[in-house]
């Protein structure tokens, strides 16, 4: 028996609220409502009430509960409650920072390269309110980070970063990321670019910045330590980038949550 992760309540050891034959809990995280979680954060909750199925939205991401759907989803005084881990991973949040940088990574620097285009977007958080916690009402909750579907503006040297990209004011800003296209010859593909050039948007945003290159790095920059360090290295490279013999010599290492 292990305790639960969260430590939930005054018995750390109790299963579903003591009621295992109707319930399930797969992450032993947190039960949330799932209209007041899903709309409170500034999305859309649809009950088909013929076939008991909720469609809910955010993020432009979609995922369909239901009693019985094998995460854990039961009724309580009819409103629908779900185990958080499912839900907001199902809608393409991740437990870390790095986790969604890394998929933004792995999911559009292919195409940055291929276009030779730029592509950014905001890096976000969210926390699951604690007033929509089935078991303890008030606690602070989960958080989870995810990004924008990434703008570009077409163009090899450069991408317009502005908060009119920041549509949904439920969301909390921690970083902003974008890649650099494909590899260009004399340029310095590998590095943020400009003196001071990306890390002053950084500055003056107050948000930590990303930059996904042509050789397969993930490079984060500090804005409050003035810091740039490589995080990872993505599934996809430029074979022409000068990181090329690296990739002859090692794997890359996927991104993880």
């Amino acid at each position: 028996m292990s305790e639960d992760p969260i430590h939930d309540g005054f018995n750390w050891y109790t299963y579903c609220q003591s009621d295992p034959v109707n319930r399930i809990d797969p992450s032993g995280l947190m039960d949330i409502l799932v209209k007041a979680t899903i709309e409170g954060l500034g999305g859309t909750y649809r009950l088909n009430t013929k076939t008991g199925v909720a469609t809910v939205t955010l993020n432009n991401k979609t995922a369909q509960v239901y009693v019985g759907d094998g995460n854990g989803t039961w009724l309580s005084n009819g409103s629908m409650v779900t185990d958080d881990y499912w839900l907001f991973t199902a809608l393409g949040f991740f437990t870390t920072e790095n986790g969604a940088v890394c998929d933004f990574a792995n999911n559009w620097n292919p195409t940055s390269i291929e276009n030779n285009w730029e592509y950014g977007t905001f890096i976000f958080k969210v926390t699951t309110n604690g007033a929509n916690s089935y078991e303890v009402p008030g606690q602070l909750g989960n958080t989870w980070f995810s990004y924008y579907d990434p703008w570009t503006d077409k163009s090899k040297d450069s991408i317009g970063i502005s908060m009119s990209y920041h549509t949904n004011k439920n969301f909390e800003l921690v970083a902003w990321a974008h890649t650099h296209g494909a590899y260009k010859s004399g340029y310095d593909n590998e590095n943020f670019s400009g003196t001071p050039g990306d890390k002053n948007v950084s500055i003056g945003f107050s948000l930590n910045a990303y930059v996904v290159t042509p050789g397969g790095q993930i490079k984060k920059y500090d804005y409050q330590t003035k810091n740039t360090m490589t995080l990872k290295h993505t599934t996809y490279h430029d074979h022409r980038s000068q990181l090329n013999f690296w990739w002859r010599a090692h794997r890359c290492a996927n991104c993880a949550n």
